[in-house]
């Protein structure tokens, strides 16, 4: 049965670095004029909100097998953390008039986050695999 949570954490993850990668892709085409800064800000905007809900199913899925999951949660405790401090003070949404300004810091951040997701993502793939070879082995 905990393979099966693995499975769906490991398919929910798969989510955030391509989101990020599309960050990191829409803030290239606004530094080279490809997209206007209204059109990303709303793009973007649209974006957080979906990897923000995506990262808390995540969570809530490893919630269920808290025992189990404990090393999970704790390596995503930074990045929920970092998240938390973003919506409470409302900086998580662009704003087109600022965007300038703040290019080369949100390009930064996208590709921390990407290299985060991508060793989280190992971390999974790795879980779910000890969790299949651990339910084959029972008698």
């Amino acid at each position: 049965m905990i393979f099966i949570l693995w499975l769906l954490v490991w398919l929910f993850s798969i989510v955030h670095p391509f989101l990020n990668g599309i960050y990191l892709i829409t803030f290239m085409e606004y530094e080279h004029n490809h997209i206007s800064s209204m059109t990303l800000c709303k793009n973007i905007n649209i974006m957080i909100k979906v990897e923000y809900i995506s990262h808390l199913v995540l969570n809530l899925v490893l919630l269920i097998f808290v025992k189990k999951t404990w090393l999970a949660l704790l390596l995503n405790a930074p990045i929920i953390l970092y998240h938390i401090k973003l919506f409470v003070e409302k900086s998580y949404e662009l704003d087109p008039t600022e965007l300038y300004k703040e290019i080369k810091s949100k390009k930064r951040e996208s590709i921390i986050k990407i290299v985060y997701y991508i060793s989280l993502f190992g971390f999974y793939l790795y879980s779910f695999i000890k969790a299949v070879i651990d339910f084959e082995s029972l008698p």
